[in-house]
This record gives structure tokens, C-alpha cells and sequence, in this order.
């Protein structure tokens, strides 16, 4: 029978996803959204519509007019062309690129193909690393940890230079007893009230025995204090959001 029909294969998914007539401008465009073209009969491609395959390839065996074009084993530089264009775009690569950059293996998914662009471009910085002078291996090291500093101060310069939230500290003798929430001001002075006589009463009579110091006083006496943290820090380490 005549293959007159596509199946469009979702590479990461590997289901059928959409099919239709093998026409060129049709081909084109299913193909532009990196979708797997398989030729296959119109009742296969029905049937490939609403069933899973573990192999993208079992669905056309055969040699036909729409066959996947003969991948020969690439050379190690296009390979490594391939792999970095996969990690440039997340796996999100044409089947072409896929074919290179996988072979001889079938295994064409997106977290697959970005997973060993990873590994491709690994090794062949350790193989590039083993054949430099110890002293311009030295200095690439140098220039990466510098590359890698100065990436991290940006990062805290942007975190600093965000507004910033307020957090009510309600203390006592030095130790925080409870934060507040920077709308939650009148919970925090409640607190603070709840507790103060408590304290004062017994540091006034120590202190009508024998002064000491002022500032020794105030500091075991309850008060609020206002901290100004980055919203990251105050979501998630101040108020994180609670887990049922």
C-alpha cells in the first residue's frame, strides 16, 4: 500500500502529535516546529495518533519517498558543531542536528539531546585542557574564576539594589522571641506589650538594689527592632510559603 500520509512525532514526548497528507508545504511546516516526520499508511497514522510508541522508528521500517535521510557517522567536529548548538537552544534543535549529534542512537528527545551535548562538550574541554602548558592552563583557570566572581557580585549588586522589606523583631534581653510580617506592625507592638511588663517588673527592683549600667538595662528590656531584607530572602527564608 502507499505511504500517502505523515506522522508528526513529538521528540521529547515521543507521541504522535499531529498528522496529515504528505504534501511539501505541509511537510515544512510540521517540520519548522521540530517535529519527527515518519511516512507511514492512513490508518497507521491514525492509529499513531492515539497510541504511544517507545521507538519513533517502528513506525516506518521500510524505505520510502519520505525516509529519514542516511545519517553516515559524523566527524568529531560536527558532532561538536551540533553539541553546541544544542545546549545554545536547551535541546530545542532541528531533527537534522539531532541525527549528528546522537548518533548512531534513536534516542532523539530534548532533555536527551542537550544531556549529551553536555557530556560532548565536557570532554572535549578535559581532552583541549590535557594538551595546554601548564601555565596557560593556569591562566584560563584564573580568567574562568574571575568570569565566575564577577558573575556572582553582579548578582548580589541586582539582589541589593531591590527594594527592599521590612521585618518587625520583637526581642528581649538579645534574643529574638518573634518576627512579624512588615504589615503586621500593630501585632508586633500587641507582643511587645504583652510582654514588657513582664520584664521590666524584676529589672526595676534589681535596679533599685544596685544600678548598673544604662545601656545594660535598656538591652534586657523587650523591644521592636525593623531589619530591611531582599524580597528573596524575605519569602523565602523569613515567611516561607508553608507545605500541607
Amino acid at each position: 500500500m502507499t505511504k500517502d500520509s505523515v506522522a508528526a512525532m513529538d521528540p521529547e514526548s515521543k507521541r504522535c502529535v499531529l498528522i496529515g497528507r504528505g504534501d511539501a508545504e505541509y511537510l515544512k511546516e510540521l517540520f519548522d516546529m521540530g517535529l519527527i516526520l515518519v511516512p507511514v499508511e492512513r490508518a497507521g497514522a491514525v492509529k499513531a495518533l492515539h497510541e504511544r510508541h517507545p521507538d519513533i522508528f517502528q513506525l516506518n521500517s521500510d524505505a520510502s519517498t519520505h525516509s529519514y535521510p542516511a545519517i553516515l557517522p559524523p566527524e568529531v567536529s560536527t558532532r561538536i558543531e551540533a553539541a553546541v548548538v544544542a545546549v545554545t537552544h536547551q535541546g530545542n534543535i532541528g531533527l537534522a542536528t539531532r541525527l549528528v549529534l546522537m548518533h548512531p542512537s534513536t534516542d532523539l528527545d530534548r532533555a536527551s539531546c542537550t544531556k549529551y551535548a553536555t557530556i560532548v562538550l565536557s570532554r572535549l574541554t578535559a581532552a583541549f585542557l590535557e594538551y595546554l602548558p601548564p601555565e596557560r592552563s593556569a591562566l584560563i583557570q584564573q580568567e574562568l574564576a574571575e568570569y565566575a566572581r564577577t558573575a556572582m557580585d553582579d548578582k548580589i549588586k541586582a539582589a541589593e539594589a531591590q527594594p527592599k522589606r521590612t521585618v518587625w523583631r520583637v526581642c528581649r534581653g538579645g534574643v529574638c522571641v518573634a518576627n512579624y510580617r512588615e504589615d503586621q506592625y500593630e501585632a508586633a507592638a500587641d507582643h511587645l506589650l504583652r510582654i514588657y511588663k513582664e520584664r521590666f517588673m524584676p529589672e526595676a527592683a534589681e535596679w533599685l538594689k544596685k544600678p548598673y549600667g544604662y545601656l545594660t538595662f535598656e538591652r534586657q528590656l523587650p523591644s521592636i527592632t525593623p531589619e530591611l531584607v531582599s524580597p528573596f530572602e524575605y519569602d523565602t527564608e523569613w515567611f516561607p510559603a508553608k507545605t500541607e
